[in-house]
Parts: structure tokens; sequence; C-alpha cells
């Protein structure tokens, strides 16, 4: 398919209380997400999707804090900042992950998605949307926090085949994606126009395997606490 003919299309600005039809006309255009991580309302927090004819870059920083649940409860959300930039042409992955301490990891993949599409479907917003079910690529499978499967509601009105994370190649652009063991959720906010948007360029130097930047808790931890004792001594 053809991308560099997909941005004159009608697209609806919407926050769920009110819908207003836009026409954009852009060679960029921004899309972001409210990420739901939580019971606590205050653990929301807003991710950017970047497009362009030939790629799309996500771009997700989540600011550690500590929320009181209740009396007794405290919850404490980690500090995650990563980009990752997906080719459509090539199928291709490239990412930085930035540790809490500055350090910048970088990796490179082909991921392998086995999207199983349902005939499924549900309005968000104003779009109607078609479920599609993978496996998900941001936890080890042995960890026994393991979310299951990933569960991504697209879009095929806007034939954009990316989405939040690192999740893509689907026939249209994921306006919401969930997991099967997991509360946490991302669930398109707004579209608009981003013209004036430079995307981020990739620090290269500390390259990894795959897992090193997906999990949370490294696949290499050896190799990674390698690479963070040596950029400390480089400072």
């Amino acid at each position: 398919m053809n991308y560099t003919a997909l941005f004159f299309f009608c697209i609806s600005t919407f926050a769920f209380a009110q819908t207003a039809d836009t026409i954009v006309r852009s060679n960029r255009i921004k899309v972001s997400y409210k990420h739901y991580t939580a019971a606590v309302k205050e653990s929301t927090y807003t991710s950017y999707l970047y497009v362009d004819p030939e790629f799309s870059q996500f771009v997700e920083l989540r600011e550690h804090k500590v929320f009181q649940v209740n009396e007794n409860t405290t919850m404490m959300q980690r500090f995650v900042y990563f980009f990752v930039n997906y080719n459509y042409q090539t199928n291709q992955l490239e990412e930085n992950r930035i540790l809490p301490d500055g350090v910048v990891l970088y990796a490179t993949w082909q991921p392998e998605f086995q999207w199983e599409i349902t005939t499924e479907e549900k309005i968000i917003g104003n779009y109607r949307v078609r479920k599609a079910i993978t496996d998900c690529i941001e936890m080890d499978p042995q960890d026994p926090y393991y979310s299951g499967k990933a569960i991504a509601w697209y879009s095929p009105d806007i034939p954009i085949p990316s989405g939040p994370s690192r999740y893509g190649n689907l026939p249209g652009l994921i306006l919401k994606l969930e997991y099967e063991k997991n509360a946490s959720y991302y669930l398109l906010d707004t579209i608009e126009p981003a013209d004036g948007y430079e995307f981020l360029t990739f620090n290269t130097e500390n390259e990894v395997e795959k897992e090193d930047v997906m999990y949370y808790a490294h696949k290499n931890i050896k190799s990674v606490k390698e690479i963070i004792k040596r950029s400390k001594n480089k400072k």
C-alpha cells in the first residue's frame, strides 16, 4: 500500500463529550492517547504518536510518582521514557529507551506480530473499529505478571498501520490497545496536524537486544549494568 496518499482524509478530534469533524491535509499528524495504568485517576498520562507518510514515532514519558490509593495503601508508578519508530515499508522498529539515570539504550528489530483479526466491531468516538489479537510483547512470557494477549481496536477508516507503544502492521490506526491480564490500556484522545514536529533522533551508541529496551527488567541485566557503568565513567 502507498501510505503517501493517506494524509488527505476526514478525521474527528474528540473528547467523548463532544465531537468535531475536521478535514486535515498535512504531511505529519499527531495522535494523542490517554494511558490508563491503574485504578488511581492521577496515574493517567498522555502519550503521543507522530505520523508521516513513511513512518511513525511513538513517544512515551511516564514520571516516577507515588500515589495514595487509600488510608493504608500507596502505589508507586515507575519512570518510563522511550521513543520508537515504525517504518511501514520495511516493517522495522527502532527504539531508544532512556533509563532514570539518563543512560540511553538502543535496539532495532522486525516485529513478528501474529495478528488474529476478528469480526468483532464497535464504535470508539465516532469511528468504527475492529478487534485484533496478538501476544503481548512488552514482557517476558515467563514473567509471573505477563499481560497475556494484546488486544488492538483499529479503524479501517484511518489506513495508517501504526498505534501506541510498539504495536502496528494492521490495516488501520489502533485507537485502543488493551491487555488480557492487565488493567492498563491506551485510548485515543485527539488527532491533529503536526507539521512543525521534528522527529527525535536516535542515539545508537549502546546497542542491545530488543528485550532490553522493551522489558522493565532487562533481558541481559549484566550487560546493561556494564553499559550504565561505562556511561557513568565517561561523564
